[in-house]
């Protein structure tokens, strides 16, 4: 076992299972759109969000106290946040990632600036409160320094850019001609068939 391994304590892991159980009902009673009841989960200690929380920081401080810097797939399978059956740590990456996102580490108050965020929300229209967690710290493509492939926008101007510079990657270079053929082909993959005129027939030779 590495120095690093931390091993929670009956009472933690009877207090993770108390705050599981706690967050299943606390779904059940909320309804969409419900701002209100999300603000009562966020003020009340004993709300299933609050109890993991809490269990959650403290995994932490006891990672950090052995010299980590974050919780091992083990730990968080402990804390109830992921599981070996892939399936299963889909479903709660979710959780997850809410808790990472109100966990305060550095002071910076993200749970307060979570709560402002609902209180500020007009048309508030969330199925539960980690649909509305992942939403208020979305973070926008466009405002990415470095966008995601799946960015259509950014792979488009990676494109018409490669077209401008008559260049795509450093062994190959095209001329005039052939950027206009690059383009014209480009083109014609995303122009309806119907606007396509067909070739002209080839003129038969008169014997």
């Amino acid at each position: 076992m590495s120095k690093l391994d931390i091993t929670f304590s009956p009472e933690l892991i009877d207090r993770i299972a108390l705050a599981h159980e706690q967050i299943e009902l606390d779904s059940v009673n909320q309804s969409e759109g419900n701002k209100q009841y999300v603000l009562n989960l966020l003020s009340d200690p004993d709300s299933g969000v609050n109890l993991l929380l809490a269990c959650y920081s403290e995994a932490v401080d006891m990672k950090e106290a052995r010299g980590g810097k974050q919780l091992s797939g083990k730990d968080l399978i402990e804390l109830g946040l992921s599981s070996s059956d892939k399936e299963v740590a889909k479903e709660l990456r979710k959780l997850r990632d809410g808790l990472t996102k109100l966990f305060d580490a550095k002071n910076e108050g993200h749970k307060d600036h979570f709560i402002k965020w609902v209180e500020d929300h007009e048309s508030f229209a969330y199925a539960t409160i980690w649909d509305a967690i992942r939403a208020c710290f979305r973070k926008d493509t466009d405002a990415k320094a470095n966008p995601k492939p799946t960015d259509l926008k950014a792979f488009a101007v990676k494109i018409i850019e490669g077209i401008a510079n008559r260049k795509f990657d450093n062994q190959e270079q095209f001329d005039a001609k052939e950027v206009e053929e690059i383009a014209m082909l480009i083109g014609l993959q995303v122009m309806p068939k119907d606007m396509i005129a067909p070739a002209p027939a080839k003129k038969q030779k008169v014997a």
